[in-house]
């Protein structure tokens, strides 16, 4: 599946019209339809601009990872605390789940 029919199929999954995307991305919906045709060249930034607006990676639309969404980026702290989180136990790490969606309950409130 090239990247036209990927973007055809979030733009599908998203209740999206091509002319809504096309007004958001601030180009002709006729050069839109021919980019996801793939009658013209998508350029590099409209491809960016895209992803951006569809929530989804430009390496997955290009076919280049099987991942929909990009990485996070992760401070030097979230990575340390990744980082121990993996040498606890199974039921340590149970716990540490279990406090933290407690502690987003709370911050709801």
């Amino acid at each position: 599946m090239g990247v036209g029919a990927k973007i055809r199929d979030y733009i599908d999954d998203n209740d999206l019209e091509q002319k809504q995307l096309a007004e958001l991305l601030d180009i002709h919906p006729a050069t839109l339809n021919s980019y996801l045709r793939e009658r013209n060249r998508l350029p590099a930034e409209v491809l960016g601009e895209i992803s951006k607006l569809l929530d989804v990676s430009s390496d997955y639309l290009l076919g280049l990872t099987r991942e929909e969404r990009p990485p996070l980026s992760l401070s030097e702290s979230e990575r340390n605390l990744m980082t121990d989180f993996r040498t606890l136990t199974k039921a340590q790490k149970e716990l540490i789940a279990a406090n933290v969606r407690l502690m987003k309950e709370q911050n709801k409130r």
